[in-house]
């Protein structure tokens, strides 16, 4: 299973995002889960993604991301993104 999270500094919108990602019709085998983002420094609010491959991992990533932009003007990271420019950082 493809695995991803969406992390964002807005801890106040994950009741409203929370009712949001159901109306973006995921396929069944497509979990998502809202929850307070603890392992990200700056971050307050994480979105799990789980799908059972990597295609239907990045079109949930960018439905939610296109959704929390339209809705809430917020531009968002995934994890992995943070991660690599962590790695960045520290190697330059």
């Amino acid at each position: 299973m493809a695995e991803d999270t969406i992390v964002f500094p807005d801890l106040s919108l994950m009741e409203q995002i929370d009712a949001l990602l159901p109306a973006l019709g995921f396929p069944a085998s497509t979990e998502v889960e809202v929850e307070p983002a603890l392992d990200y420094p700056g971050q307050q609010l994480a979105i799990d993604i789980y799908a059972p491959t990597d295609g239907e991992l990045h079109t949930a990533v960018e439905a939610i991301r296109d959704a929390l932009f339209l809705k809430f003007r917020i531009a968002t990271r995934t994890s992995s993104e943070l991660d690599r420019e962590i790695l960045a950082k520290q190697s330059a």
